[in-house]
Formats: C-alpha cells, sequence, structure tokens
C-alpha cells in the first residue's frame, strides 16, 4: 500500500513517522516520485526520542531526498510519535507501523502469532 500510494502520487505526498528508515526500493520510490514533481514533506521527532541510534540512521538516509527536493521538519515541542500518509491530498493512512526495515518486514510477512 505504501509503495503503490507514493507511485501513483501526483502532487503531494506527506509522511509522519517516529523512525523515518525506508529500505531501498522505498527509497527509491520517493526519488522517483520527487523526480516526476511530486512535492514531498517528511517529519520526523526532533532531539526527544526514545531511541537515539534510530534517529542518526534515520537522518544518515536523507541527503539523497534533500537533495531531490523533499523538505524534513523535526518536531521539536515534545515526543512525537505521530504515523501517517498523506497523497495528494485525497488519500490518507495512520497506524502504528514505522517506515524501517523491521515494520517493513513484519507487515509483509504478517503478523507473528502468539502461542500461549
Amino acid at each position: 500500500m505504501l509503495l503503490v500510494s507514493i507511485a501513483a502520487a501526483r502532487r503531494h505526498i506527506r509522511i509522519a513517522n517516529t523512525y523515518f528508515i525506508p529500505d531501498n526500493l522505498t527509497m527509491r520510490t520517493l526519488l522517483e516520485a520527487l523526480h516526476r514533481g511530486v512535492k514531498i514533506e517528511i517529519i520526523t521527532p526532533g532531539v526527544d526520542i526514545d531511541a537515539r541510534t534510530v534517529r542518526a540512521v534515520g537522518k544518515a538516509r536523507w541527503k539523497p531526498l534533500l537533495e531531490a527536493g523533499a523538505r524534513f521538519y523535526e518536531y521539536e515541542p515534545a515526543r512525537f510519535h505521530c504515523k501517517y500518509l498523506l497523497v495528494d491530498d485525497c488519500w490518507a493512512s495512520f497506524g502504528s507501523a514505522n517506515l524501517d526495515n523491521r515494520s517493513i518486514f513484519l507487515e509483509r510477512r504478517g503478523k507473528p502469532q502468539r502461542f500461549a
């Protein structure tokens, strides 16, 4: 759903995610959207985050997106734990999945079963 939504975008993509560490396929899809003129805005946590390493790894992946025209915003007033995707002001997705390899892997294979 995430990749199809990004690939279908024509005007705007707005992403808010606590742990924004896109995998290579997601990065390529976002870069392709930027190259066809889609404006991308991404909100991530500022310094008040529960996983500083995750923030550092995520920021290390920003450069290609920034160079292609994406805009990043770091939320500063308090802890930020929102997760949403808005595409062209007509499609919205929100929930609990982060945009990182672990979360994407778990979503692709389905939720693990719990045994009593």
